[in-house]
């Protein structure tokens, strides 16, 4: 059995997050993408270390995309030193990932408690 790429599974939390807003009611769906992300990241705490084309963590993509509060902490716990890591174009931390793409204050402050420098970070574009 091929093992679940990290990345495919964030973009369903994202998927099934934006479709309740919009709908504004639970899914009832097979699996809830959130529970079988946290037990991937349990069994594999490695898969926080994946990065995308882009060079994207999870955690990059989780700011990026708004993802919930507890899979930014999951991330969080597993890799903290994942706020340090930048992508390959712009140079961004998960913390400008964050503020530029709308995550949530709870996401940004559990950013900065975990790296407070990041706020003194500079991107590729200043």
């Amino acid at each position: 059995m091929a093992r679940p790429n990290i990345f495919d599974l964030l973009f369903q939390i994202s998927e099934t997050s934006s479709i309740k807003e919009e709908v504004g009611q639970e899914l009832n769906i097979r699996e809830d993408p959130i529970t079988a992300f946290l037990h991937i990241l349990k069994k594999q705490p490695c898969a926080a270390k994946q990065k995308n084309e882009n060079g994207f963590t999870p955690l990059h993509w989780a700011c990026h995309n708004g993802l919930p509060f507890e899979v930014v902490d999951a991330l969080l716990q597993v890799w903290p030193e994942a706020v340090k890591e930048k992508d390959y174009s712009y140079f961004f931390t998960p913390l400008h990932c964050a503020c530029r793409y709308g995550a949530s204050c709870k996401v940004v402050a559990a950013v900065l408690e975990v790296w407070p420098e990041a706020a003194k970070e500079k991107d590729g574009v200043g």
